[in-house]
């Protein structure tokens, strides 16, 4: 197995060029262009560390990095300067750093690759990089493949994702610490004990997979049987189970009313949370049963992380939710004037949390609720803080 002089400038030559393409705004046809140099380097993997495939694996690696940073604003000119027509250059690397791996390269592929999906076999990269044991990539990978899975609406792997994460994160800092004894735990059954939460980072993408799922009409289909052969046994995974068990009770196979579990409140954070996603999806859902459950999910949905993971389902169930309202006008208050001011929430321009206040503020004046509801009181100081903000 090897590479000749003039197959590396080819491949470095097309690295270039999608560069050129990425910078130029053609992004798309970049991401295709940076794929093929990928798969052209990953059958010399066994010789990585032999010249010229080191070199050249070196500056594939760097211009895909910066074209990353390129897309999220944090590329200084001097670094694309640096980049630009960087990988045809045949001078060996002189840098005795160690490689970053392979891996590392194919996971950044996946990040370009998020915005351009048609032009890259993202779920092929990703099995790739799901495989890999390098602890940088572990560690590193969770949130990308989480981008995926809401993009696609296969949620099977998030947990173990998860777990991957978290597991390489904890050996990270104790590498960190200098615990030699616990870094090197990195493969084995035994890894050091996650931090004080940590295990809530694999929670709130299980809601936020069960919301995603809920706005694709999906949440029957949830994949609860993996997702528990995938919770680890450990003593901080409580929530994660917690969580799962919820989902599977009040989304895929519903057992009891469960507008009666959120009158009854002796109930958790996430069972609250799903039969409250459980009661909006029934289309017999009165207006102000509606109104509650969605009020549950401002009111659960606080920490940063959760919001922002669950804020684009949530925006489109409460849009769908209350346009299938409007179409039932006999059931609002006044509504000639509340129809249309709720249409014209959800047809704005706004997304995310700022477009359910938008649309809760609206519903709200079509609804019979006190003025000193929680619900009410609640909905008018989140758009309050909403507009100021």
């Amino acid at each position: 197995m090897s590479i000749t002089e003039q197959e590396t400038f080819y491949w470095g030559l097309k690295a270039d060029e999608a560069f050129a393409h990425f910078l130029a705004g053609e992004r798309a046809r970049a991401a295709g262009l940076f794929q093929d140099v990928v798969a052209a380097i990953e059958p010399l993997e066994p010789i990585i560390n032999t010249e010229p495939v080191r070199s050249f694996h070196r500056r594939v690696m760097a211009v895909v990095t910066v074209a990353n940073q390129v897309r999220d604003g944090h590329a200084a000119e001097t670094e694309i300067g640096l980049a630009s027509g960087l990988c045809s250059d045949l001078t060996v690397m002189r840098d005795e750093r160690e490689q970053p791996g392979f891996d590392f390269l194919v996971l950044n592929l996946v990040m370009l690759g998020l915005d351009h999906p048609a032009n890259v076999d993202l779920e092929h990269w990703a099995e790739r990089v799901r495989r890999s044991r390098l602890l940088m990539v572990r560690a590193a990978a969770a949130e990308p493949l989480f981008r995926l899975a809401k993009l696609t609406g296969k949620f099977e792997h998030v947990i173990a994702d998860g777990v991957r994460q978290l597991d390489a994160l904890t050996v990270r800092a104790a590498i960190e610490r200098g615990d030699r004894a616990a870094a090197f735990q990195e493969t084995a059954e035994e890894v050091p004990t996650w931090a004080t939460g940590a295990e809530l980072f694999i929670t709130f993408r299980i809601v936020a997979s069960c919301f995603e799922a809920a706005a694709r009409g999906e949440a029957v289909h949830l994949p609860i049987e993996q997702w528990r052969r995938d919770i680890p046994e450990r003593a901080a995974v409580a929530s994660i189970c917690e969580a799962v068990d919820d989902a599977e009770k009040w989304l895929v196979r519903p057992v009891g009313d469960p507008w009666e579990a959120i009158r009854g409140h002796a109930i958790g954070v996430s069972e609250r949370c799903f039969a409250a996603l459980s009661t909006s999806m029934d289309e017999r859902c009165p207006p102000e049963r509606l109104l509650i459950a969605h009020a549950i999910w401002l009111l659960a949905f606080d920490q940063k992380l959760l919001r922002d993971e669950t804020g684009p389902p949530v925006s489109r169930l409460v849009a769908a939710q209350w346009l299938g309202a409007c179409d039932r006008p006999i059931l609002l208050n006044s509504p000639r004037i509340t129809v249309p001011a709720i249409r014209e929430a959800i047809a704005s321009r706004d997304a995310g949390w700022h477009k359910v206040h938008r649309i809760l503020s609206a519903a709200l004046r079509a609804v019979s609720l006190p003025s000193n509801h929680w619900v009410s009181v609640a909905i008018r100081a989140w758009a309050t803080a909403d507009s100021a903000n």
